[in-house]
């Protein structure tokens, strides 16, 4: 069973890697005899990543760098089969487009259009594709809506992990069978838990200033009184989890962990070592509450019990808050939107009432995570279906 992974953007994003190492894991257990070859940027932490795996292989993104251009042209004008990709995929039983939320306006035009002809170029091959717990929508400014609809009414396996993401897909004119779904990393599972983590955790975002439009030093500030206030308010010491370690400085968690840590003051414990996912789960995992910037901290946080916050500057993480749900009836979603960040401190008080019913709160994710692992199986083995 040869497997195809794409969409895959790196592994030093660890939100990226948790879900490539479910759908490996997943894929495995279905096909024991797979064979799994990932396209994504090959970096030394990449090549770390899979060197105790004989099943999983290598293989460099399917658009590149600078012939980025000359592929959309080829592409536009030529038979898919010219592109130096197209051979590998036809060879593969299944090919999975594990996605995330490339296919949205959160990255720039560029991006979207970059992971789009990569699903685009999968379909073209005729082999089996599946796209599962995707986020999808709004497009970037004049991008057309046709080709998406395209590529969603031709998968083998579609389904999206957010409402609102049906919802885009449906007034676009979808009409076949997608349901909602957990996203797949609640089921990664986290290595052994640490002897010791402060009770509140943080996980920023170096680029969530840059993609929610706010001013940088407000946004750290921001961070820097909630971290004040857990300490006086709660008694509770704060921990930073530098959650995704890109080569793009941009995009590294390192940079804005350091600048918040010198913030808080008082040499908070930083997390930022190079290990993977599951590693930086177990830390989420044994917290007593998690502020999250960067979904997969929260998902990691959620799904392990514990409760927090998730900050949005997307619709992925509104969609994750209200897929979590409160413990009472009607009450607000554990998420605060990036322009409540400037607009005071209401959003640090609704911190005190998850943290005052904390134990409450366990029970209610408790109950909730255990869903989501159910129903993220079962997402796994449609996906390993669509290949028979």
């Amino acid at each position: 069973m040869k497997i195809a992974l794409i969409g895959v953007s790196g592994l030093r994003n660890r939100g990226m890697e948790a879900l490539v190492a479910v759908l490996v894991d997943g894929l495995k257990a279905r096909h024991p005899d797979a064979r799994i070859r990932m396209f994504t940027k090959v970096s030394d932490y990449e090549k770390r990543y899979c060197a105790g795996d004989p099943c999983v292989s290598l293989e460099s993104s399917i658009v590149e760098g600078a012939t980025d251009r000359l592929r959309a042209v080829i592409g536009r004008v030529a038979a898919p089969r010219l592109h130096p990709h197209f051979a590998t995929l036809r060879g593969a039983d299944l090919i999975v487009f594990t996605g995330g939320d490339v296919l949205t306006d959160s990255y720039g035009p560029g991006s979207y259009e970059h992971f789009l002809r990569q699903l685009e170029l999968a379909i073209a091959t005729g082999r089996p594709v599946a796209a599962p717990a995707l986020s999808a929508g709004p497009l970037p400014k004049g991008a057309s809506p046709v080709r998406l609809l395209r590529a969603f009414e031709r998968l083998a396996h579609l389904s999206f992990r957010e409402e609102r993401s049906l919802a885009f897909a449906r007034s676009i004119g979808l009409r076949r069978d997608a349901p909602v779904v957990p996203d797949l990393a609640v089921l990664l599972r986290p290595t052994e838990r640490p002897a010791a983590v402060p009770p509140v955790l943080i996980a920023p975002s170096m680029g969530f200033a840059r993609w929610s439009g706010l001013d940088g030093a407000a946004h750290l500030d921001a961070l820097a009184r909630f971290a004040g206030h857990a300490l006086r308010e709660w008694g509770a010491p704060v921990g930073i989890v530098a959650h995704t370690h890109e080569r793009n400085p941009e995009a590294d968690d390192r940079r804005i962990a350091a600048e918040l840590a010198e913030r808080i003051g008082g040499a908070p414990v930083v997390y930022e070592e190079d290990q993977p996912a599951a590693w930086y789960k177990a830390r989420l995992a044994s917290a007593e509450f998690v502020l999250a910037e960067r979904m997969h901290a929260a998902v990691g946080a959620f799904s392990s019990g514990v409760p927090g916050m998730v900050l949005a500057y997307s619709l992925k993480a509104h969609g994750l808050a209200g897929l979590v749900g409160s413990p009472g009836e009607g009450g607000p979603p554990p998420c605060a939107d990036s322009k409540e960040l400037l607009e005071g401190d209401t959003w640090i008080d609704r911190t005190d009432a998850i943290w005052r019913e904390r134990q409450r709160w366990r029970v209610h994710l408790a109950e909730v995570s255990a869903a989501w692992r159910r129903g993220a199986e079962s997402v796994l083995d449609s996906v390993a279906e669509a290949a028979r």
